[in-house]
């Protein structure tokens, strides 16, 4: 048994059959100033637009009943930044209504001084900013369209104010997706970064279902496990839509529309059947773009506190 078949078996022994998901993952915006290599928004072919605010409010509105605690990403596949008072608004309103986990996936270049404080201000739990680069040529041959100069300028602002303020949220934690272009920065990256007393998370890339190319963490001859993003995440598009997983960035599959039916009775039917095949391993019974999928491999990541310990998360 392989190293990484041994850590996937290990994270597997955490999944079970949810009630509710214990990651809802709301698609504010379809749009994005970006245009990462590691990401396949450029090879989309669904409509793209931002999410109706009354179809946000019936999703919050009923993740505060059912799982208040349950992760509530604001961000799928596009840039939340982009909405501005918008997400101000959103958030706010999350965290109005009850939710204690209302998480924002950012690039960063949009975070003005302004925008900080709107962000600090709306109550928002945790800010996750993918960076991927140390040095201006690679941060910029990874994030094209970025200013690496500016996105760090922005990034230790906002770590500033939360410091100076003694702020307890949001919480900060800079992303590295480790690939061939940036694995030689890592060291330099966890460093400064840890100077900073930013939390960091480390992880390896995605396929997007095989839009990009595979990195070399995935491997093609290995044991089959249950795949976390396939067990544990509700992704709903701007349209309402409840795809596959957190991986099925072009809508593939849906389960069901949030604005007909509610998430819960969307999970639990026809959703449930599609959990109970990854943890039952009936994997010749998935649709097929999951049987090609090799994205179940790259669940987990090292994840790092303000003071550089190693933290250490249970999956489920």
């Amino acid at each position: 048994m392989t190293d990484v078949t041994t850590r996937l078996k290990n994270i597997e022994k955490n999944y079970k059959l949810h009630d509710f998901p214990p990651s809802v993952i709301v698609e504010s915006t379809l749009y994005c100033n970006y245009n990462c290599i590691q990401c396949g928004h450029s090879q989309l072919t669904r409509p793209k637009g931002n999410m109706d605010i009354n179809l946000y409010k019936k999703i919050v509105d009923e993740v505060a009943v059912e799982s208040p605690s349950s992760e509530f990403w604001l961000a799928f596949y596009g840039e939340p930044l982009l909405l501005k008072y918008k997400l101000y608004y959103m958030i706010k309103y999350a965290k109005d209504s009850g939710l204690e986990n209302v998480i924002i996936n950012t690039n960063g270049m949009l975070l003005t001084d302004e925008m900080a404080d709107l962000l600090i201000e709306s109550g928002l739990d945790r800010m996750v900013l993918g960076i991927d680069g140390f040095s201006k040529e690679t941060y910029e041959k990874i994030r094209l369209n970025g200013n690496k100069e500016q996105v760090y300028k922005n990034v230790l602002n906002m770590v500033r104010k939360i410091q100076s303020n003694q702020l307890a949220k949001p919480t900060i934690e800079v992303q590295f997706i480790i690939m061939g272009e940036n694995q030689h920065e890592l060291e330099m990256f966890k460093r400064f970064w840890t100077q900073q007393g930013v939390c960091l998370k480390i992880r390896d890339r995605v396929t997007w279902l095989g839009a990009v190319e595979k990195g070399s963490n995935i491997q093609d001859n290995i044991d089959r496990v249950a795949c976390g993003w396939g067990v544990a995440t509700c992704p709903i598009t701007w349209q309402g839509e409840v795809v596959t997983c957190g991986v099925d960035y072009n809508a593939y599959g849906s389960f069901g529309n949030v604005r007909e039916k509610s998430i819960k009775e969307i999970w639990n039917s026809p959703r449930r059947e599609f959990t109970l095949k990854h943890l039952q391993h009936r994997f010749d019974e998935l649709p097929k773009y999951c049987q090609d999928c090799k994205d179940w491999q790259v669940i987990g990541a090292e994840y790092y506190d303000n003071k550089g310990n190693k933290v250490e998360k249970v999956y489920k």
